[in-house]
């Protein structure tokens, strides 16, 4: 999960914030996020080297999708933005960028308004689940794509943990996740814009035990909850107990991703 923006702005610097402290740990551990990275790009890569510049990632991260974007793109104009200058700083040092791309680093949030009719690309990455208001956010970003541009996304929505509220709910201990977006493609007028791709994704993660999960969750900086609830460590010791009682060696942890990309047509 991403850094973004929010429009509660303790809540927002608190996300950052726990991204920040967490972005080299992020490289290594992240590993769903780069799986889902990698299946993004592949959906429209062959588009890819048809754009135009220029190109803005939004919430960019350590640049897991950054690099393979860049890799495909013709020669202009890309901003990598996040709203965690550690983030920023990381992808800046681990991105190699080809000499036909200009990039540009810059904190930005990743909701407040976008010029219209200004990108070729604009992508953003397991990032929309810390949105405020993902349809609004999606449609700011189809009216900034040129004619022919090309909006990419993914994000964690409403089908993710059922291991964990299943366990939450055989223990009684109340689930804690936050609330996600639906998976339900983006409403959109089909006299503007086009899908070329869609689909709802499940990928997995095994780990030791429950507890080893929510660990990862903390060590790459993914453990805000926007309700102000906690997984607290007694809770965490309950569920784990749970488990361990069931006599079980592994926990799986699925995570429901949506994939999409849409496309501005050239004459409205």
């Amino acid at each position: 999960m991403r850094a973004s923006a929010l429009h509660n702005p303790d809540l927002k610097q608190i996300v950052a914030d726990n991204f920040g402290q967490k972005a080299r740990d992020y490289i290594q551990y992240a590993k769903v996020q780069r799986k889902a990275a990698e299946y993004l790009v592949s959906m429209v890569d062959d588009i890819l080297p048809k754009l135009d510049g220029p190109y803005l990632e939004l919430g960019a991260g350590t640049g897991f999708v950054t690099q393979l974007l860049m890799d495909k793109l013709p020669a202009g104009d890309f901003a990598v933005t996040d709203i965690s200058e550690e983030m920023l700083a990381i992808s800046q040092e681990v991105l190699n960028v080809p000499d036909a791309i200009n990039a540009g680093f810059l904190i930005k949030d990743a909701e407040a308004p976008l010029p219209e009719s200004t990108y070729g690309l604009i992508a953003t990455a397991m990032t929309a689940q810390w949105f405020e208001n993902l349809d609004a956010t999606f449609h700011g970003y189809l009216n900034a794509l040129k004619p022919n541009g090309l909006f990419v996304y993914s994000y964690l929505d409403e089908r993710c943990f059922p291991e964990w509220k299943a366990l939450c709910a055989e223990s009684g201990i109340p689930f804690t996740g936050n609330t996600l977006p639906t998976s339900a493609p983006l409403s959109i007028d089909t006299s503007k814009f086009c899908w070329e791709y869609a689909s709802n994704e499940i990928m997995s993660e095994t780990y030791e035990s429950p507890a080893e999960f929510f660990r990862n969750l903390k060590r790459i900086g993914a453990g805000t909850q926007r309700n102000g609830n906690k997984n607290s460590v007694g809770a965490v010791l309950a569920l784990n107990e749970h488990w361990l009682r069931k006599g079980h060696k592994q926990f799986k942890i699925s995570y429901g991703i949506s994939f999409g990309a849409i496309r501005r047509k050239r004459c409205e």
